[in-house]
Parts: structure tokens; C-alpha cells; sequence
């Protein structure tokens, strides 16, 4: 079923109204997530409903939570989240560090004690659309298995950066990890199995049932979980991977000074993120960057290839996904249509 992405955002934003947070909040959230649905990132986008309504009930997330910042320079500020939706302190720190950068050029910014924030890319894009460089990371709950591991230890630390272009901003958005929690909850849904190397069990074998993994990472005692960026064997450098992953639990939660994803349980999250904003006046002009960055990307796209297709660059994909759903509407699959029915339902909201 397709609904509008029009009608998806003014139902979304009845059910966090109805939900408790102001119409004002509720509409930022909203933005977030049919951002992530439009552009075909489904794993972050209403399917992701049932997690945070479970978060709300459990009162793991506060609706009325006001950031703090605890610690700031001209070029950096250190934010308490106080258990915030995600999506609504990254949103208020970008904005922050966004005014920062455009007066000395470059800004940071950690938060701890926050939650899922949804897509990456969103924060990025903040920057870009400003005519600047946008950088936005996150720890997650343990789903990544070290090289060799039996269990989880770093989240799927995703980031994403963004460049702003003549036209459609150069976006890249990706988990660390080979993917991201939310494609195994799709498939799950989808009753497809896992392609590729994606996931272990225990005993460190390929697992391609999704509902095994996602048991396995939510029993108390986690075991196996998903593979780092290059799978299984270090012939094939997964051990990059994990080390990409390392670093942004380092940028998040140890920059943050909140929870490693090791010591986050199933309960209250203390998830942590980074962001920064560039001024790339520093090194260039606004005109000669769009210009070097456009003519590079438009060699890579001519350039020759095995089987004549042109190479898909980063976030190509998002921008098709984009032009098809904002036209025909965003696609939902059957178990989250039931998802958003009961939710809906209980909320006494027409759908």
C-alpha cells in the first residue's frame, strides 16, 4: 500500500501529539522520519513507531525534556539531552553549532543521555542546505560482533556528511556495521531472509533468519548479532570495518561521556551522538568548491565501466527513492500498515 507522503506526515504528527508531545515537537519528529521514508531509508521511518511507543509507555523517553548544555567554547558546546526524543536535540544542537561555524568556521557538538535520532543524513543536510559541511553520528544499542566475537559489543554507528552542491547536496548516509538493525527488522517483516554476510549466531556462523537475530539481540544474554563493514574473514578487511565502528563509539559515547554501547540494556537508552559543521570558506570559495566537487563527481559518472551502466554515487539512490515516493507515494509494507492500524487505534485516530 502507498500512502502520501503528505498524509503520512499529518498522521505521524497526530500520533506523537497524541502521545504527549506539543504540536511543535511533534512536527519536528515528523519531519525526521518522513524525510527517511521519502527517501526510501524505510528501516528509519514509520515502521520505527512500535519502538518509540514502547519507549514512551516504558517512560524512557521524556516529552517535555529541555536540553542542557553543560559545557561550552566558541567552537564547541557538550549537550545533556535529559532523555529527549532524538530527533528533537539533534535538530536544536545543529541549529546551535550551524550559527557557531557560520561565525568561526567550524563548530562541534556531543549529546548524551538522548535516543534513536532516526536518519543521519537529516543533520547532514542542515549543514549543506546552510552552504556548509554537515557531519552527524551516533552510537546505538550493541549489535555489532568484533572479528571473530560471539557477542555484540559496538552499535551499528552510523554517520553521514554532507556536501553542499549547485544542485542536490553530495549525501552519504550509512551504518558502520554491514547494516543497520532497521534492515533486519524490514526483512523480518518482509519474511525474506538475510542476503549476503550480514549476521552471525553464536558459534559464529552465518545466520540468514531475521527473527533469530533480533531474539538473539534482545534476550538478556546477547549472542551473535551483525557483522562488520567486509563480513567474516579478514581476507576481505573486516577488520576496517570494525575499526571505522570503533571510532565513531569513541566520537559518540566517549567524546559524550555516556554509555558505551556494550553497557546499554533493553531499558532507558543513554544513547550519545556527534556532530560538526564546516565553513568550507576556510580553505576555498563557495563557487570553486561546488565547481571542483561537481566536475569530480561528473568524471566519476563518466567514467567507463564493465557493463556500460554509469556509477551510482552516494545518496543517488535516495534522490530516485525521492522523485518516485514524493510522486506515487510512500510505500508500506503489510506488518507496519498493522503496526500504525493498532497504534492508531489506541490513540483514537482515524487512519
Amino acid at each position: 500500500m502507498r500512502i502520501k507522503g503528505e498524509y503520512e506526515s499529518e498522521l505521524l504528527t497526530k500520533i506523537f501529539v497524541g502521545w504527549g508531545f506539543s504540536n511543535k515537537k511533534a512536527s519536528l519528529i515528523t519531519e525526521v522520519l518522513s524525510y527517511a521514508d521519502l527517501r526510501g531509508i524505510y528501516s528509519h521511518g514509520i515502521q520505527r513507531l512500535k519502538m518509540y511507543e514502547k519507549k514512551i509507555k516504558a517512560g524512557y523517553i521524556n516529552q517535555e525534556a529541555t536540553i542542557q548544555i553543560v559545557r561550552q567554547t566558541p567552537n564547541c558546546i557538550v549537550v545533556d539531552a535529559h532523555h529527549a526524543m532524538g530527533q528533537l536535540a539533534s535538530i536544536e544542537v545543529m541549529e546551535r553549532i550551524i550559527r557557531m561555524a557560520k561565525k568561526n568556521g567550524i563548530a562541534f557538538a556531543t549529546v548524551r543521555n538522548s535516543n534513536h535520532f532516526g536518519a543521519a543524513g537529516y543533520y547532514a543536510e542542515m549543514a549543506s542546505r546552510s552552504k556548509l559541511i554537515g557531519f552527524a553520528a551516533t552510537s546505538t544499542n550493541p549489535l555489532l560482533v568484533p572479528p571473530g566475537g560471539k557477542a555484540p559489543f559496538l552499535g551499528s554507528n552510523p554517520f553521514a556528511v554532507s556536501f553542499p552542491m549547485k544542485k542536490n547536496d553530495f549525501v552519504f548516509d550509512g551504518a558502520t556495521s554491514a547494516v543497520s538493525l532497521g534492515k533486519i527488522e524490514v526483512l523480518e517483516k518482509l519474511k525474506k531472509q538475510i542476503p549476503g554476510e550480514w549476521a552471525v549466531a553464536e558459534d559464529g556462523k552465518l545466520e540468514k533468519k531475521p527473527k533469530n537475530v533480533l531474539d538473539n539481540l534482545t534476550k538478556e544474554n546477547r549472542a551473535g548479532g551483525v557483522l562488520p563493514i567486509g563480513g567474516l574473514e579478514e581476507s576481505n578487511s573486516n577488520y576496517k570495518g570494525f575499526a571505522i565502528s570503533l571510532i565513531v563509539e569513541i566520537m559518540t559515547s566517549i567524546f559524550a561521556q555516556g554509555s558505551i554501547a556494550a553497557d546499554l540494556g533493553n531499558k532507558k537508552h543513554d544513547i550519545s551522538h556527534f556532530f560538526m559543521v564546516i565553513d568550507p570558506t576556510l580553505f576555498i570559495s563557495l563557487k570553486q568548491f561546488k565547481n571542483h566537487l561537481s566536475d569530480m563527481l561528473g568524471r566519476i559518472k563518466k567514467s567507463e565501466t564493465v557493463d556500460g551502466k554509469p556509477v551510482t554515487l552516494p545518496g543517488e539512490k535516495e534522490q530516485i527513492a525521492l522523485q518516485q515516493n514524493s510522486k506515487y507515494g510512500i510505500d508500506l509494507d503489510v506488518e507496519t500498515l498493522k503496526e500504525v492500524r493498532k497504534i492508531c487505534a489506541a490513540l483514537e485516530i482515524d487512519f
